[in-house]
Protein backbone atom coordinates (compact mmCIF):
# COMPACT_ATOMS: atom_id res chain seq x y z
CA UNK A 1 0.00 0.00 0.00
CA UNK A 2 1.25 3.40 -0.93
CA UNK A 3 1.61 5.75 1.96
CA UNK A 4 0.57 9.44 1.53
CA UNK A 5 3.75 11.94 1.48
CA UNK A 6 4.03 14.22 4.71
CA UNK A 7 1.69 17.36 3.94
CA UNK A 8 4.63 20.24 3.70
CA UNK A 9 6.11 17.73 1.33
CA UNK A 10 2.82 16.72 -0.58
CA UNK A 11 2.04 20.82 -0.67
CA UNK A 12 5.53 21.04 -2.66
CA UNK A 13 5.02 18.08 -4.51
CA UNK A 14 1.54 19.33 -6.81
CA UNK A 15 4.13 22.86 -7.02
CA UNK A 16 7.09 21.00 -8.68
CA UNK A 17 4.64 18.57 -10.52
CA UNK A 18 3.42 21.87 -11.94
CA UNK A 19 6.46 23.03 -13.04
CA UNK A 20 7.69 19.58 -14.19
CA UNK A 21 10.63 20.02 -11.65
CA UNK A 22 12.12 16.59 -12.82
CA UNK A 23 14.71 16.63 -10.34
CA UNK A 24 13.02 16.95 -7.34
CA UNK A 25 13.40 12.76 -6.04
CA UNK A 26 9.69 12.92 -5.16
CA UNK A 27 7.45 12.75 -8.21
CA UNK A 28 4.12 11.15 -5.90
CA UNK A 29 0.96 13.09 -7.19
CA UNK A 30 -2.40 11.44 -5.58
CA UNK A 31 -5.27 11.37 -8.05
CA UNK A 32 -7.65 13.15 -6.55
CA UNK A 33 -5.11 16.80 -6.80
CA UNK A 34 -6.06 17.39 -11.26
CA UNK A 35 -4.45 19.95 -12.65
CA UNK A 36 -5.75 23.06 -13.83
CA UNK A 37 -6.11 24.08 -17.71
CA UNK A 38 -3.48 26.89 -16.37
CA UNK A 39 -1.36 24.67 -15.43
CA UNK A 40 -1.18 22.24 -18.67
CA UNK A 41 -1.40 24.62 -20.44
CA UNK A 42 2.06 25.90 -18.68
CA UNK A 43 2.81 22.20 -18.81
CA UNK A 44 2.90 22.37 -22.67
CA UNK A 45 4.88 25.42 -22.97
CA UNK A 46 7.84 23.63 -20.78
CA UNK A 47 7.14 20.48 -22.84
CA UNK A 48 7.51 22.60 -26.11
CA UNK A 49 10.25 24.18 -24.83
CA UNK A 50 12.68 22.29 -22.68
CA UNK A 51 12.11 24.47 -19.56
CA UNK A 52 12.13 22.39 -16.00
CA UNK A 53 10.62 25.55 -14.12
CA UNK A 54 7.69 27.74 -14.73
CA UNK A 55 7.65 31.15 -12.57
CA UNK A 56 4.45 33.02 -11.54
CA UNK A 57 4.43 35.83 -8.89
CA UNK A 58 2.26 33.05 -6.97
CA UNK A 59 5.42 30.10 -7.11
CA UNK A 60 7.09 31.09 -4.16
CA UNK A 61 7.60 27.14 -3.37
CA UNK A 62 9.02 26.44 -6.67
CA UNK A 63 11.38 29.82 -6.36
CA UNK A 64 12.38 28.60 -3.55
CA UNK A 65 13.24 25.05 -4.84
CA UNK A 66 15.03 26.71 -7.82
CA UNK A 67 17.39 28.94 -6.13
CA UNK A 68 18.24 26.31 -3.81
CA UNK A 69 18.93 23.69 -6.96
CA UNK A 70 20.53 26.21 -8.59
CA UNK A 71 22.65 27.80 -5.50
CA UNK A 72 21.92 31.50 -5.79
CA UNK A 73 21.43 32.56 -2.54
CA UNK A 74 24.24 32.69 0.09
CA UNK A 75 24.70 30.64 2.77
CA UNK A 76 22.53 31.37 5.59
CA UNK A 77 19.80 33.77 2.84
CA UNK A 78 16.46 32.32 2.40
CA UNK A 79 13.76 33.61 -0.20
CA UNK A 80 10.92 35.83 2.17
CA UNK A 81 8.67 37.37 -0.36
CA UNK A 82 8.06 37.48 -4.71
CA UNK A 83 6.35 39.90 -5.97
CA UNK A 84 6.57 41.89 -9.62
CA UNK A 85 8.80 43.99 -10.41
CA UNK A 86 6.64 46.07 -12.25
CA UNK A 87 4.06 46.26 -15.32
CA UNK A 88 6.91 45.09 -17.61
CA UNK A 89 5.49 43.93 -21.54
CA UNK A 90 7.80 41.55 -22.55
CA UNK A 91 8.61 39.08 -20.05
CA UNK A 92 7.81 38.19 -16.63
CA UNK A 93 10.13 40.14 -14.32
CA UNK A 94 10.13 39.24 -10.04
CA UNK A 95 11.31 41.01 -7.41
CA UNK A 96 12.91 38.35 -5.07
CA UNK A 97 13.27 39.70 -1.42
CA UNK A 98 15.12 37.35 1.05
CA UNK A 99 16.40 38.04 4.95
CA UNK A 100 19.70 39.77 3.77
CA UNK A 101 18.54 41.72 0.12
CA UNK A 102 16.87 41.03 -2.97
CA UNK A 103 17.14 40.35 -6.29
CA UNK A 104 15.55 40.41 -9.78
CA UNK A 105 14.74 37.13 -11.65
CA UNK A 106 12.78 37.28 -15.62
CA UNK A 107 11.74 34.67 -17.76
CA UNK A 108 10.68 34.72 -21.42
CA UNK A 109 7.82 32.90 -22.50
CA UNK A 110 7.33 32.33 -26.49
CA UNK A 111 4.31 34.99 -26.32
CA UNK A 112 4.37 38.25 -24.91
CA UNK A 113 4.03 38.95 -21.23
CA UNK A 114 1.48 41.61 -21.12
CA UNK A 115 -0.67 40.01 -24.21
CA UNK A 116 -0.12 36.04 -24.55
CA UNK A 117 -2.36 35.96 -27.38
CA UNK A 118 0.87 37.79 -29.41
CA UNK A 119 3.39 35.29 -30.10
CA UNK A 120 7.28 35.91 -29.53
CA UNK A 121 10.68 34.35 -30.13
CA UNK A 122 11.14 32.99 -26.23
CA UNK A 123 15.48 33.49 -26.91
CA UNK A 124 14.99 37.09 -26.69
CA UNK A 125 16.15 36.92 -22.95
CA UNK A 126 18.94 35.30 -23.70
CA UNK A 127 19.92 38.23 -26.39
CA UNK A 128 19.20 40.33 -23.48
CA UNK A 129 21.97 38.39 -20.90
CA UNK A 130 24.36 38.57 -23.94
CA UNK A 131 23.68 42.56 -23.83
CA UNK A 132 24.62 42.45 -20.18
CA UNK A 133 27.70 40.57 -21.21
CA UNK A 134 28.88 42.88 -23.58
CA UNK A 135 28.54 46.27 -21.77
CA UNK A 136 30.15 45.01 -18.34
CA UNK A 137 33.06 45.30 -19.84
CA UNK A 138 32.75 49.19 -20.20
CA UNK A 139 32.35 50.80 -17.08
CA UNK A 140 29.99 53.55 -18.11
CA UNK A 141 27.91 51.65 -19.34
CA UNK A 142 27.87 49.09 -16.55
CA UNK A 143 27.09 51.43 -13.76
CA UNK A 144 23.91 52.38 -15.60
CA UNK A 145 22.79 48.79 -16.58
CA UNK A 146 21.75 45.95 -13.38
CA UNK A 147 24.68 43.18 -12.99
CA UNK A 148 23.76 39.69 -14.33
CA UNK A 149 24.25 37.22 -11.71
CA UNK A 150 23.15 33.76 -13.33
CA UNK A 151 21.90 32.57 -16.91
CA UNK A 152 20.17 30.20 -16.95
CA UNK A 153 19.87 29.03 -20.69
CA UNK A 154 17.77 26.39 -20.08
CA UNK A 155 14.81 27.49 -18.18
CA UNK A 156 15.25 31.26 -20.21
CA UNK A 157 15.52 32.75 -16.76
CA UNK A 158 18.09 35.57 -15.69
CA UNK A 159 19.04 36.38 -12.02
CA UNK A 160 20.12 39.91 -11.94
CA UNK A 161 20.87 42.32 -9.76
CA UNK A 162 18.20 44.31 -8.19
CA UNK A 163 18.44 48.49 -8.77
CA UNK A 164 15.79 48.99 -6.13
CA UNK A 165 12.60 50.50 -6.03
CA UNK A 166 12.15 52.75 -8.44
CA UNK A 167 9.66 53.86 -11.30
CA UNK A 168 10.71 54.10 -15.32
CA UNK A 169 10.34 57.34 -17.25
CA UNK A 170 6.83 56.55 -18.64
CA UNK A 171 5.35 58.95 -16.25
CA UNK A 172 7.25 61.68 -18.48
CA UNK A 173 4.40 61.45 -20.75
CA UNK A 174 2.22 63.04 -18.66
CA UNK A 175 2.07 67.07 -19.69
CA UNK A 176 2.99 67.98 -15.54
CA UNK A 177 6.01 66.18 -15.69
CA UNK A 178 9.61 67.42 -17.36
CA UNK A 179 12.63 65.12 -17.96
CA UNK A 180 15.32 66.58 -16.56
CA UNK A 181 18.29 68.06 -18.68
CA UNK A 182 21.00 65.79 -16.87
CA UNK A 183 19.11 62.83 -17.35
CA UNK A 184 18.91 63.21 -20.81
CA UNK A 185 22.43 64.34 -21.41
CA UNK A 186 23.08 60.95 -19.73
CA UNK A 187 21.07 59.21 -21.67
CA UNK A 188 22.77 60.50 -24.78
CA UNK A 189 25.99 59.55 -23.60
CA UNK A 190 24.83 56.03 -22.79
CA UNK A 191 24.33 55.87 -26.48
CA UNK A 192 27.30 57.48 -27.53
CA UNK A 193 29.16 54.99 -25.83
CA UNK A 194 26.89 51.79 -26.63
CA UNK A 195 27.78 52.57 -30.07
CA UNK A 196 30.90 52.28 -30.08
CA UNK A 197 31.21 48.95 -28.36
CA UNK A 198 32.20 45.53 -30.31
CA UNK A 199 29.63 44.31 -32.37
CA UNK A 200 31.18 41.02 -33.45
CA UNK A 201 29.74 37.76 -32.39
CA UNK A 202 27.00 39.23 -30.96
CA UNK A 203 23.25 37.93 -31.56
CA UNK A 204 21.28 38.93 -34.96
CA UNK A 205 18.18 38.76 -33.14
CA UNK A 206 16.48 38.34 -36.37
CA UNK A 207 13.26 36.26 -35.17
CA UNK A 208 12.10 39.67 -32.43
CA UNK A 209 13.23 42.29 -34.75
CA UNK A 210 11.09 40.68 -37.55
CA UNK A 211 8.31 41.36 -34.81
CA UNK A 212 9.28 44.87 -34.16
CA UNK A 213 9.12 45.32 -38.07
CA UNK A 214 5.86 44.49 -38.28
CA UNK A 215 4.63 46.98 -35.37
CA UNK A 216 6.63 49.83 -36.90
CA UNK A 217 6.45 49.42 -40.17
CA UNK A 218 3.11 47.35 -41.22
CA UNK A 219 0.49 47.12 -38.78
CA UNK A 220 0.10 51.09 -38.36
CA UNK A 221 -0.60 51.01 -42.15
CA UNK A 222 -3.39 48.54 -42.19
CA UNK A 223 -6.84 49.44 -41.55
CA UNK A 224 -8.91 47.98 -38.79
CA UNK A 225 -10.49 44.93 -40.11
CA UNK A 226 -7.37 43.63 -40.07
CA UNK A 227 -5.52 44.30 -37.11
CA UNK A 228 -8.90 44.45 -34.86
CA UNK A 229 -7.80 48.23 -33.16
CA UNK A 230 -10.28 50.88 -33.45
CA UNK A 231 -8.07 54.06 -32.98
CA UNK A 232 -11.55 56.06 -32.02
CA UNK A 233 -12.05 53.97 -28.66
CA UNK A 234 -8.26 55.83 -27.83
CA UNK A 235 -9.82 58.89 -28.89
CA UNK A 236 -12.69 59.80 -31.35
CA UNK A 237 -11.50 61.24 -34.08
CA UNK A 238 -8.44 59.57 -34.73
CA UNK A 239 -9.24 56.58 -37.39
CA UNK A 240 -10.07 59.50 -40.05
CA UNK A 241 -6.62 60.79 -39.65
CA UNK A 242 -5.11 57.58 -39.87
CA UNK A 243 -7.32 56.89 -43.17
CA UNK A 244 -5.06 59.77 -44.57
CA UNK A 245 -2.06 57.95 -43.48
CA UNK A 246 -2.62 54.94 -44.67
CA UNK A 247 -3.73 56.08 -48.16
CA UNK A 248 -0.56 58.04 -48.83
CA UNK A 249 1.46 56.14 -50.67
CA UNK A 250 4.86 57.98 -51.12
CA UNK A 251 5.20 57.61 -47.28
CA UNK A 252 4.05 53.71 -46.93
CA UNK A 253 6.89 52.74 -50.04
CA UNK A 254 9.28 55.01 -47.97
CA UNK A 255 8.67 53.25 -44.63
CA UNK A 256 9.30 50.22 -46.51
CA UNK A 257 12.46 50.75 -48.07
CA UNK A 258 13.75 52.15 -44.30
CA UNK A 259 11.89 48.75 -42.62
CA UNK A 260 14.22 46.67 -45.05
CA UNK A 261 17.25 48.88 -43.33
CA UNK A 262 15.94 48.09 -40.08
CA UNK A 263 15.98 44.29 -40.87
CA UNK A 264 19.34 44.41 -42.12
CA UNK A 265 22.60 44.21 -40.05
CA UNK A 266 24.36 47.08 -38.80
CA UNK A 267 27.95 47.99 -37.38
CA UNK A 268 27.18 49.36 -34.23
CA UNK A 269 25.62 47.39 -31.19
CA UNK A 270 21.97 48.73 -29.98
CA UNK A 271 19.79 48.56 -27.13
CA UNK A 272 17.31 48.53 -29.57
CA UNK A 273 14.05 49.84 -27.49
CA UNK A 274 15.91 52.74 -26.01
CA UNK A 275 12.46 54.85 -24.82
CA UNK A 276 11.14 56.37 -21.46
CA UNK A 277 9.96 52.68 -20.65
CA UNK A 278 13.45 51.37 -20.58
CA UNK A 279 14.61 54.13 -18.64
CA UNK A 280 14.47 53.12 -15.11
CA UNK A 281 14.92 56.42 -12.18
CA UNK A 282 15.88 55.12 -8.52
CA UNK A 283 17.37 57.78 -6.19
CA UNK A 284 17.76 59.94 -9.02
CA UNK A 285 20.26 58.02 -10.52
CA UNK A 286 18.82 56.77 -14.42
CA UNK A 287 19.71 52.98 -15.54
CA UNK A 288 18.89 51.63 -18.63
CA UNK A 289 17.15 48.44 -18.68
CA UNK A 290 15.15 45.60 -20.37
CA UNK A 291 17.65 44.95 -23.46
CA UNK A 292 16.08 41.85 -25.26
CA UNK A 293 15.69 43.84 -28.66
CA UNK A 294 19.25 44.36 -28.15
CA UNK A 295 21.12 43.66 -31.99
CA UNK A 296 23.57 44.98 -34.22
CA UNK A 297 22.00 47.75 -36.38
CA UNK A 298 22.28 51.25 -37.75
CA UNK A 299 23.06 53.77 -35.23
CA UNK A 300 20.39 56.34 -36.12
CA UNK A 301 17.66 53.63 -35.31
CA UNK A 302 18.39 54.34 -31.11
CA UNK A 303 18.73 57.84 -31.86
CA UNK A 304 15.40 58.21 -33.71
CA UNK A 305 13.02 56.28 -31.25
CA UNK A 306 14.89 58.24 -28.57
CA UNK A 307 13.91 61.86 -30.38
CA UNK A 308 10.22 60.74 -31.04
CA UNK A 309 10.08 60.03 -27.77
CA UNK A 310 11.05 63.29 -26.96
CA UNK A 311 8.57 64.94 -28.38
CA UNK A 312 5.94 63.18 -26.81
CA UNK A 313 7.39 63.94 -23.76
CA UNK A 314 7.15 67.38 -24.52
CA UNK A 315 11.10 68.26 -24.18
CA UNK A 316 11.80 71.76 -26.19
CA UNK A 317 13.16 71.57 -30.14
CA UNK A 318 16.05 73.53 -28.41
CA UNK A 319 17.30 70.75 -26.28
CA UNK A 320 16.45 67.61 -28.98
CA UNK A 321 18.86 69.78 -31.08
CA UNK A 322 21.47 70.14 -28.32
CA UNK A 323 21.54 66.15 -27.67
CA UNK A 324 21.72 65.47 -31.25
CA UNK A 325 24.73 67.36 -31.31
CA UNK A 326 26.17 66.31 -27.82
CA UNK A 327 26.07 62.88 -29.64
CA UNK A 328 28.97 60.98 -30.68
CA UNK A 329 28.26 60.03 -34.05
CA UNK A 330 30.01 56.84 -35.40
CA UNK A 331 31.37 56.15 -38.71
CA UNK A 332 29.19 56.59 -41.39
CA UNK A 333 26.49 58.22 -39.36
CA UNK A 334 23.55 59.54 -41.67
CA UNK A 335 21.46 61.95 -40.07
CA UNK A 336 18.19 61.79 -42.12
CA UNK A 337 18.43 58.35 -41.27
CA UNK A 338 18.18 59.62 -37.83
CA UNK A 339 14.74 61.83 -38.57
CA UNK A 340 12.91 58.83 -40.51
CA UNK A 341 13.32 56.54 -37.46
CA UNK A 342 11.96 59.31 -35.60
CA UNK A 343 9.05 59.97 -37.39
CA UNK A 344 8.28 56.31 -38.16
CA UNK A 345 8.46 55.85 -34.22
CA UNK A 346 5.88 58.61 -34.01
CA UNK A 347 3.69 57.38 -36.44
CA UNK A 348 3.46 54.01 -35.15
CA UNK A 349 3.23 55.07 -31.39
CA UNK A 350 -0.27 57.32 -32.27
CA UNK A 351 -1.97 54.43 -35.07
CA UNK A 352 0.11 51.22 -34.79
CA UNK A 353 -0.71 48.72 -32.08
CA UNK A 354 1.95 49.91 -29.39
CA UNK A 355 -0.09 52.76 -27.65
CA UNK A 356 1.54 55.07 -25.12
CA UNK A 357 -0.14 56.45 -22.15
CA UNK A 358 0.07 59.89 -23.42
CA UNK A 359 -1.92 62.63 -22.09
CA UNK A 360 -3.00 64.38 -25.65
CA UNK A 361 -5.92 65.90 -27.39
CA UNK A 362 -6.57 64.73 -31.00
CA UNK A 363 -5.03 68.11 -32.27
CA UNK A 364 -2.35 67.20 -30.50
CA UNK A 365 -1.61 63.73 -31.66
CA UNK A 366 -2.44 64.88 -35.43
CA UNK A 367 0.41 67.98 -34.81
CA UNK A 368 2.53 64.86 -34.06
CA UNK A 369 1.63 62.62 -37.02
CA UNK A 370 2.33 65.01 -39.32
CA UNK A 371 5.42 65.98 -37.64
CA UNK A 372 6.29 62.12 -38.42
CA UNK A 373 5.29 62.50 -41.83
CA UNK A 374 7.76 65.08 -42.61
CA UNK A 375 10.79 63.34 -40.57
CA UNK A 376 10.12 60.70 -43.08
CA UNK A 377 9.23 62.52 -46.28
CA UNK A 378 11.20 65.68 -45.82
CA UNK A 379 15.08 64.30 -44.29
Amino acid sequence: MMLRPPLLRHQREILVRFALIQTHPYHYLPPHYQLTSQMTDHENIMTDTGMQYFFTEESFLVIEIYLDNHGLLKSGEKLVKVNSAGAGNMNLTLRLETNRGSYILKQSRPYVEKYPQVDAPIERVLTEAAFLQRIAKEEMLAKRSPDLLNLDAQNYALFMQDLGHGSDLSIAYAKDLQLREVTLEGLIDYLSVLHAQPVADFPGNLPLRRLNHEHIFVFPYLDAATTGLDLDTIIPGLAAIAKDFRADEKLRATTADIGERYLAAGPCLLHGDFYPGSWLEVDQQTYVIDAEFAHPGRPEYDLGVMIAHLHFAGVETSLIDRLRERYQRPQDFEPELVERFAGLELIRRLIGLAQLPLDADLEQRRAWLELGRSYVLNA
